[in-house]
């Protein structure tokens, strides 16, 4: 169908929802091509005004998305249709779907410098930054305890068990990688009235910055990498590390 005609104006549309809210009509409309999905949501927004249908705050405009031909409409329905085959004659089926609102910032968590990592656990989120120093924070942004053994920026950090049940020595462990170019394991006891922190291993090697690391599905080691380098240090055994290089493309 060529969209790009001046006698093109309109195509024929009809609305379907699998939203119990959103009580669509089943009739047939008429639609200008140049429509996008504000023109459509106002549409259905004001059908639903008028039907009585609930939707909660109101706001059906800012909650309405629309899915044409498999793909969220993103632009004007002659933009959208323009690539895609379709007769002159057909009746276009438009899906409405309730849209996600926007994040909201739930909480700040400040630091001295660039937060260069993040991973969160079931009961607590970890932190690092360039002020080298890695924090432990709750889940609504209180910081309850920081390890600090690097000397230069941490780069990342990761939990390796992700809580005190999945450890054989009921401590959480996790590791941070830093531009001092070691990788530190740390233990979080949470016994204690005050989450504490212990240092238990520090991996040495690397001839640069570590940049990222990650944990193996076993959690009993640790992937750590830098430019060239993939290296596997055993979280539970102190001097056990092996280096890897990588053929980069």
């Amino acid at each position: 169908m060529d969209f790009e005609t001046e006698k093109v104006k309109h195509i024929q549309a009809v609305f379907t929802s699998k939203h119990h809210r959103l009580k669509v009509p089943d009739s047939q409309f008429s639609i200008p091509v140049s429509a996008n999905r504000r023109d459509l949501s106002s549409l259905i927004a004001h059908f639903l005004e008028g039907s009585g249908s609930d939707n909660d705050d109101g706001e059906a405009e800012r909650e309405t998305e629309f899915i044409i031909r498999g793909d969220l409409l993103r632009s004007s329905l002659e933009s959208h249709l323009a690539n895609k085959t379709v007769s002159s004659e057909a009746v276009i089926e438009i899906e409405v779907i309730e849209r996600n609102p926007p994040p909201r910032l739930a909480d700040v968590f400040d630091h001295k410098d660039w937060v260069s990592g993040v991973h969160i656990n079931t009961h607590y989120i970890l932190t690092g930054s360039y002020d080298s120093t890695v924090r432990i924070w709750t889940h609504d942004g209180q910081m309850k305890c920081s390890a600090e053994g690097h000397t230069s920026p941490v780069k990342d950090v990761v939990w390796i068990s992700s809580d005190a049940s999945s450890s054989d020595s009921g401590r959480v462990l996790f590791a941070s990688a830093s531009q001092d170019q070691n990788v530190h394991i740390w233990s979080l006891a949470e016994s204690t009235a005050e989450p504490q922190v212990e240092h238990l291993h520090t991996c040495k090697g690397h001839a640069r910055s570590v940049e990222s690391l990650a944990v193996n599905p076993s959690h009993d080691k640790v992937e750590n990498c830098y430019p060239h380098y993939v290296c596997t240090a055993s979280a539970r055994a102190k001097y056990l590390f092996i280096a890897v290089q990588c053929v980069l493309g």
